[in-house]
């Protein structure tokens, strides 16, 4: 409980003798008068069942079963922690005078001193992900105790509470951190990788991405393997093209022929005049179309050497 908390100095009026828990203010009897005067903020009713509770802000609560919800609620939707009222703290003591099972009101403390917890952290284990209150725990880790090597209530995997994540050794928190941090980049490099269709390397492990060009890679390594199922080349039945690269190979080295054959037209035109533009674009795409075709052709009956490779080393897979 919060400093705050405890100075809330909640005033008990018409409460059962031996409801009373321990530290909390002394109770008034409460006359007719007395609770004649007292209505619960939330039901306006002034005939509580188990009494009242007043607030640091004067506000009253009905015990039950008014201020029973607001703990109950509390702890099914703990973005409602810590309770409030006209943003004064609730007495979290009072969840002892509600009439609540000891199962809820062990479930209300645990999720109260979670939403509270300054200094808190989850297993890393995904299967786990238990909570620990690290601010707690520290300061009553017994004198021997190693924050660095603290088990996991949950789980049991060894902890370390410095840095907040799993047991780390001798290693320093910084350096363990820095090796968690270079292992992320490394999975998220081979999740993208995976997702892209890149290839490893089978003699150095460097990420490839074909971009055109048959499957046939040889990395500047000098390793030979099929970009398709990534087995050392010669070691599978995969097609030696894949369709949709070829046609852009294929594209690609019109675009080259095109580009030599256009700045040698436009020396020998001069300054005759060019034939109409949506003719000649006409034309031109029609040329091209079948010059794709037939470099497409002419691939699938050449070699390894002839189909233009272009790919991009990617990084290494880990």
């Amino acid at each position: 409980m919060t400093a705050a908390e405890a100075a809330s100095s909640t005033l008990i009026i018409s409460v059962d003798k031996g409801k009373q828990p321990a530290g909390m203010p002394p109770q008034h009897s409460g006359t007719t008068s007395t609770a004649a005067t007292v209505a619960c903020a939330v039901c306006l009713t002034k005939t509580g069942a188990g009494g009242f509770a007043r607030h640091a802000c004067g506000h009253a609560y009905c015990l039950d079963p008014c201020l029973a919800r607001s703990f109950t609620t509390a702890t099914r939707q703990t973005d409602l922690l810590p309770l409030r009222c006209c943003g004064q703290p609730i007495d979290v003591r009072l969840v002892e005078m509600v009439g609540l099972s000891t199962s809820a009101i062990d479930a209300f403390r645990a999720a109260h001193e979670e939403a509270t917890a300054a200094n808190k952290m989850y297993c890393p284990v995904p299967t786990c992900s238990t909570f620990l209150n690290v601010g707690h725990l520290l300061s009553t880790l017994p004198p021997k105790a190693d924050a660095r090597d603290f088990p996991c209530r949950g789980c049991k995997t060894r902890l370390c509470l410095r840095c907040k994540d799993e047991a780390h050794g001798e290693t320093t928190c910084a350096a363990a951190a820095s090796a968690r941090a270079a292992a992320s980049e490394d999975e998220a490099v081979r999740s993208l990788a995976a997702a892209a269709g890149w290839r490893s390397c089978t003699g150095c492990g460097s990420l490839v991405e074909l971009l055109f060009g048959c499957n046939h890679m040889t990395c500047r390594c000098g390793a030979a393997f099929c970009y398709a199922c990534g087995v050392p080349w010669k070691g599978c039945t995969c097609p030696q093209w894949e369709e949709r690269r070829l046609t852009i190979a294929a594209a690609e080295e019109v675009e080259r022929q095109e580009r030599v054959h256009g700045a040698v037209q436009g020396g020998r035109q001069g300054g005759h005049a060019a034939p109409r533009v949506e003719e000649a674009a006409v034309v031109a795409e029609a040329a091209r179309e079948v010059r794709i075709a037939a470099a497409v052709t002419r691939m699938r009956r050449a070699g390894h050497d002839e189909c233009g490779h272009a790919w991009v080393r990617r990084g290494r897979a880990g």
